[in-house]
């Protein structure tokens, strides 16, 4: 009888209801030995009574998810065999294996577990290492960087100091440049269409301009006289101009004055 059936027992069924072996065992005990192996037993009321083998090797299957057939055990009608034992202990046997399997196969995954919890502990302790050392020369290399920028930003920023100054004296050297350019201008007396003879002499022609308008002169007054360079695009009749420098810009306008009041 399983579990289940019993459990669905009325209380007064439940109350007369003993169990087979122990019954068996009992009588013997006490000198009953009708109920013996080797004879048929007392019938009793098969739909309430079963071999209580049923229960205990339902309670050891459990794990495993199998239950034993009533048909293996003997009924309390029916003779108890060689085969009958033998089923029984068969029963018993894969119980046991089924147990020691559960047990090696839990004992394997354990240790299976721990061994590629160790592995992978170690391969990410590895991993670590490994990206601590990347990260610590990426670092230094960075610093390294960060160092050789900081000394070019400062080179660069005393360039940039030394070009401005330089650019400042450019420029106070280019006024300077245009005011002397200019003040040596203003000293220049351009001669225009003065006749132009081979092997002639400028400083006569200047000379003569100079008696020709009443202005009285020295050698000194005349600084520098020559004529402008031909250009390419001059006619060969008209005579290049005379360029005629002064000491001084009271000299070229005292010259100025003498040409008007001339013409």
């Amino acid at each position: 009888m399983d579990k289940t059936a019993f459990f669905k027992l009325d209380g007064q069924t439940k109350s007369k209801w003993k169990c087979p072996t122990c019954f068996n065992v009992t009588n013997r005990r006490k000198g009953d030995i009708l109920n013996t192996p080797v004879r048929k037993s007392v019938p009793f009321n098969n739909s309430i009574m079963s071999c209580d083998d049923s229960l205990s090797v339902e309670n050891s299957e459990t794990s495993v998810g199998s239950q034993p057939s009533t048909s293996m055990c003997p009924s309390l009608g029916q003779e108890v065999t060689l085969e009958s034992i033998a089923k029984l202990l068969d029963m018993k046997l894969d119980a046991k294996l089924d147990e020691k399997f559960e047990s090696l196969k839990k004992s394997f995954y354990i240790n299976m577990k721990s061994l590629i919890k160790t592995e992978i502990v170690t391969a990410i302790g590895q991993v670590k290492i490994e990206f601590d050392e990347t990260t610590d020369f990426l670092h230094r290399g960075q610093k390294e960087l960060k160092s050789n920028i900081e000394s070019a930003e400062i080179k660069v920023q005393a360039l940039e100091k030394i070009n401005a100054d330089l650019t400042n004296k450019m420029i106070v050297l280019h006024r300077r440049l245009e005011s002397m350019e200019k003040f040596s201008r203003s000293h220049i007396v351009e001669i225009q269409a003065v006749p132009e003879k081979r092997n002639e002499n400028i400083l006569t022609l200047v000379k003569n301009i100079y008696s020709t308008v009443k202005l009285p002169k020295t050698d000194a007054e005349i600084s520098m006289c020559r004529r402008f360079a031909k250009l390419p695009t001059t006619s060969a009749q008209h005579p290049r101009n005379i360029l005629l420098s002064l000491p001084s810009i009271r000299h070229r306008d005292n010259l100025l004055s003498a040409v008007k009041r001339y013409n």
